[in-house]
């Protein structure tokens, strides 16, 4: 019996390893598969503007922008900038990439909910499937360390990664582990998505769990037109109102 657990053990660790082997070729083949494609689509200062809805009402405004190279403790990276804001609510969260992989180094979050103030840091080593989370709470210090077995995500890293790289057709699946969460992402139907007054034909991606949905543009670009289950309260969606590239609107 301890020979046949064992073995299933050994099996499981072999299993999750050639997982982990299959999800970082992927990611490696999309960051390498067109980077003269990528350094057109990613451009410093561009922005994406969106409206927060809630049951369909407005609750609030975001924004998503690409600040290009950074460095974070000595280690060279890609930040985007991610803000919501709404009633009693606000979020801030600074995104370090790998400027290889497009795999998370760190997240700085600043987070005020009725007045309750946190800020929070993620330390990654993403590709050993490791982060550190502290969080300063009313002057106290909070820490966790989550380790899985597969390389951690960010949900903007796997968007800024399908960006740079991805010709997306329908019924790719795409698996991103998070923090909190494992989900697979696949691209359910190519549909015609109305935004910024304009008619756009997007791909519609759906996660399992069903938290996280997106619409991207078909083009090369591949501009989020729409993010729902993102923004912390609630399920709330994120529709695009806006493109700004160094501060001029598109």
């Amino acid at each position: 019996m301890k020979e046949r657990n064992f073995m299933l053990m050994a099996f499981l660790k072999i299993k999750n390893r050639l997982a982990f082997i299959v999800i970082l070729v992927v990611a490696l083949a999309f960051v390498n598969a067109s980077n003269s494609e990528a350094a057109k689509m990613l451009k410093k200062g561009e922005t994406f503007r969106y409206m927060i809805k809630k049951l369909g009402i407005k609750a609030g405004d975001a924004s998503l922008e690409f600040k290009g190279e950074a460095e974070i403790a000595g280690r060279k990276a890609l930040l985007i900038v991610f803000t919501s804001e709404g009633f009693n609510f606000y979020d801030q969260e600074k995104i370090y990439l790998d400027p290889e992989t497009y795999f998370p180094i760190a997240v700085d979050r600043d987070l005020n909910i009725f007045g309750n103030k946190e800020k929070i840091k993620e330390r990654y080593d993403a590709l050993k499937g490791s982060v550190n989370i502290s969080k300063m709470v009313k002057g106290e210090l909070q820490e966790i360390t989550i380790k899985k077995e597969l390389p951690l995500d960010n949900l903007y890293c796997f968007i800024y990664r399908l960006r740079k790289s991805a010709k997306l057709e329908v019924g790719n699946s795409f698996d991103i582990i998070l923090p909190t969460a494992d989900v697979k992402i696949e691209v359910k139907d190519k549909v015609e998505f109305e935004a910024m007054n304009k008619k756009f034909k997007s791909f519609f991606m759906q996660s399992v769990p069903k938290k996280y949905r997106i619409w991207f543009d078909d083009s090369e670009e591949m501009i989020p037109l729409r993010i729902d289950g993102a923004v912390g309260f609630g399920k709330t969606s994120m529709v695009l109102t806006e493109i700004l590239y160094g501060g001029e609107v598109k």
